[in-house]
């Protein structure tokens, strides 16, 4: 391969790049913003060369201020890189303009554009799309830059959640480790007594089998014990045959990173694969004397330092199979321990999206496979004895009872603190997506990892849509490794709670001109409404929120009058990272007096604020005043008659009355976001978050 040329692009970008084959003014179905090409030091995309098939990400060499990449040559031909510009908006299958495709060749890069303010760029002009260039090679392939979470659009009329929680499974994988590492589980143990004929026929607890021995404990017991040890001859007359010993936890001689992960989402949450490691895994089996071995035998096996035993099944982890689920004879004649398991399954608290919740969930949801026992020796005593025992007898009886796999610490509730409250989720499992934008049918164990838990959530009591899939990727694979997952917040969802916080302050702004009229003089100053604003959701476009209102006064004499008329704006836009609050005031008015007539915008202001945003890890989204990009102006003018006299009572009247009302156009202020109370992410309680910023269709998303 040829050398590292270093480029810097004179051509201005302005909402979005796309780069396609090499060669091939086709475009891909993706694009990036400008703030994002920033934030995320990645530039371009391409594929289709000799040497490679892989897409390249092409980093920014020399910081924010200068867009620059670096080119690798491949072959002849790579030397013309085809950049493409669309407008946001227009950047979906289905709705691509194509705008005019530039060759670069290397000496036309030698300049560089500044972007210092990606708001002063100019839009690219529109062309009408061109044929295939000849030039290109046939075979190179349209590589398209799968969508990510950048393209959340849960406003949507297909998902209608207020929020999504995607957690990837390798951030469960390596949390869940972490989480049994540091918190150690209960021991669990099942006996089981032997029928007539010799087999496991009956499953009881330690405690019950205690009473039976005069407090015998099997698992105080060596292996190779002599079958006539006064503690084995009370076991035998109770009839105790087999024992387990479960403890769930990491395996000891092993590295957590060599284990097989705990966690396979697959496709479905209905169908999880759940490896259970554990600790500790004894089994016990008393095979009390006769039959071809005279003499008998006690035997204790276990896992060995380094070859770890487990549990292994699936589980369904949908919400709403839990009334199936729970549904068991014996749950049903004991309603308080069924409600006391629903209402742990159905954590709606601020531990909701804890990976030490789903722990529990996993532990406790309905087995869609019988257990098997990966690292017990094949066809060795021990799978036989766990075989005739914990298969064949505890899989139907928790079928019958409800009872989880084996019991861990529930996680104990916590108030959330966000103002979004959970009132409602379900589980739906997001597999990666491939170029073509379907689910990669084989995927890798690297794609695997990529695939999200998502927890789609209604809040404040709204409906809970049906879980579908969603058509972008929430993480993708080269994010792994610095990504967990994403907090999605519907824009619509979002925007109701701009609107709660800022209503009364938005209503302090809308007044109309009162009017004083008298026999000699006229006065006038804007007074407050106590009528509220029209409030609109916007369902589309970076604007989410409008507020709106007018009002209106007129007073008249048989000579003279005043007819005045206040318009009132508030636009909320939610951009990139910030939020911008665009307020409006227009006040016009008409004086007139023995037939001459004054007219003007008396106040015509206009107040813009830009807040950052800026969550801590804690989940608290605190907003900063971007002082460079506000503003406050006013191009009112006087009310003027065009003459003045001072033997008309009302010369000079238009300007004083002027100056009048805009003594009281201070009422209205900047909408203070800095300083209002805190919006606090769901989850608070559990997850950690960094960068929030809005999607290209404006919800509001974060890292966790």
């Amino acid at each position: 391969m040829g050398s590292v040329n270093s480029l810097k692009i004179k051509h201005p970008i302005q909402s979005s790049v796309h780069v396609g084959v090499l060669g091939d003014p086709h475009i891909p179905a993706y694009a990036w913003t400008v703030d994002r090409v920033l934030d995320e030091g990645t530039v371009f995309l391409f594929t289709g060369t000799e040497t490679t098939s892989q897409s390249k990400a092409l980093p920014l060499v020399s910081g924010t201020s200068i867009l620059s990449l670096s080119l690798r040559t491949f072959n002849t031909w790579s030397t013309r890189l085809r950049l493409y510009q669309l407008s946001l908006e227009s950047c979906y299958p289905g709705k691509l303009e194509l705008q005019e495709p530039c060759d670069f060749l290397y000496e036309r890069l030698s300049a560089s554009q500044p972007t210092k303010s990606t708001q002063s760029l100019p839009q690219p002009r529109e062309v009408q799309p061109r044929e295939m260039d000849q030039g290109c090679p046939r075979w190179c392939p349209l590589k398209k830059f799968i969508m990510d979470a950048n393209a959340s659009n849960l406003s949507d009329s297909r998902y209608g959640y207020d929020f999504v929680v995607a957690t990837t499974q390798a951030s469960i994988n390596s949390t869940l480790l972490g989480y049994l590492r540091h918190n150690p589980q209960p021991e669990n143990y099942l006996c089981f007594l032997a029928n007539q004929n010799g087999d496991p026929s009956s499953m009881i607890s330690l405690e019950q089998l205690l009473a039976l021995t005069d407090n015998v404990n099997p698992f105080d017991i060596p292996d190779g014990t002599a079958c006539n040890d006064p503690r084995i001859l009370a076991l035998t007359r109770a009839r105790f045959i087999i024992g387990n010993k479960i403890q769930m936890g990491l395996p000891p001689g092993i590295l957590p990173r060599d284990l097989p992960p705990v966690v396979t989402l697959g496709s479905s949450a209905t169908n999880v694969r759940f490896r259970m490691f554990c600790s500790q895994f004894t089994v016990i089996q008393n095979t009390p004397p006769g039959g071809f071995n005279q003499s008998g035998n006690w035997n204790v096996w276990g896992q060995d330092p380094g070859t770890p035993w487990r549990v292994e099944t699936n589980v369904d982890l949908v919400i709403k199979d839990l009334d199936r689920e729970l549904n068991t004879p014996y749950l049903n004649k004991h309603p308080d321990i069924k409600e006391r398991l629903w209402n742990q399954l159905n954590n709606l608290s601020g531990t909701a999206f804890s990976l030490q919740q789903l722990l529990f969930d996993l532990e406790n949801a309905v087995l869609q496979s019988v257990p098997r026992f990966p690292g017990v020796p094949p066809g060795s005593e021990a799978q036989s004895a766990l075989q005739r025992s914990f298969v064949s007898l505890w899989s139907a009886s928790v079928k019958d009872h409800g009872f989880p796999l084996v019991s861990i610490v529930a996680i104990p509730e916590a108030k959330d603190e966000s103002q979004l409250h959970l009132t409602s989720f379900e589980r739906h499992v997001n597999p990666l997506q491939g170029d073509n934008g379907k689910v990669i049918p084989y995927p890798t164990s690297l794609q695997q990892e990529a695939t999200t838990l998502n927890y789609l959530c209604a809040a404040d009591g709204d409906s809970q849509p049906e879980a579908i899939g969603f058509g972008w990727n929430w993480v993708s694979e080269a994010d792994i490794d610095s990504k967990s997952g994403v907090i999605a917040i519907n824009r619509n969802t979002f925007a109701k709670y701009l609107k709660q916080l800022l209503l009364s302050y938005v209503q302090r702004c809308c007044m109309y001109p009162e009017i004083i009229l008298t026999s000699d003089t006229i006065k006038s100053r804007l007074k407050l409404d106590s009528n509220p604003p029209v409030v609109e959701l916007l369902p589309t476009g970076s604007r989410t929120l409008h507020f709106s209102y007018s009002g209106h006064s007129k007073k008249e004499t048989s000579i003279a009058g005043m007819d005045g008329t206040s318009t009132y704006t508030c636009d909320i836009d939610c951009s990139g990272q910030t939020i911008t609050v665009a307020q409006h005031l227009v006040v016009h008015a008409i004086l007139w007096h023995t037939g001459r007539t004054a007219e003007a915008d008396v106040i015509d202001m206009t107040m813009t604020a830009v807040y950052r945003l800026n969550p801590d890890s804690n989940g608290h989204l605190n907003m900063t005043r971007e002082d460079e990009s506000s503003s406050t102006r006013d191009t009112g003018k006087d009310l003027d008659f065009g003459w003045c006299n001072s033997i008309v009572p009302w010369s000079g009247l238009g300007k004083k009355l002027s100056d009048q009302i805009r003594l009281t156009k201070e009422m209205v202020t900047e909408l203070p976001l800095a300083q209002l109370p805190t919006f606090i992410f769901p989850g608070a309680e559990t997850l950690t978050y960094a960068m929030a910023r809005f999607s290209d269709h404006h919800d509001l998303k974060t890292r966790d």
